[in-house]
């Protein structure tokens, strides 16, 4: 099993998720430099690569990356980017992860 290498922070943004053979919406929960946790009911097997489209809070540019599937459960699945966040999303990220509980 793959551990997390970069904290997580919830964000609940709307994504697309398209496996190339369908295109579907759902929800991410939370998001890290390397990878994120989507809220879906859809059942996909580990290492089905992806790929995401979405804005980020305060980002309005749409992001749309690779990445493969690393891990799923009964409410999601776990997600690593295999494209590179663009530079100006990983402050955000950064700044969302270390600041204090609201």
């Amino acid at each position: 099993m793959e551990q997390r290498k970069e904290i997580r922070t919830a964000v609940f943004a709307p994504v697309e998720v398209n496996t190339g053979r369908l295109t579907h919406h759902e929800l991410i929960q939370d998001i890290s430099l390397d990878g994120a946790y989507i809220e879906t009911r859809r059942t996909l097997p580990l290492g089905e690569r992806l790929v995401l489209s979405f804005t980020f809070p305060s980002y309005q540019e749409s992001i749309v990356l690779a990445c493969r599937v690393v891990r799923n459960d009964t409410k999601g699945i776990g997600i690593q980017f295999t494209d590179t966040l663009p530079d100006k999303v990983i402050p955000q990220i950064k700044g969302a992860i270390s600041a204090p509980p609201a």
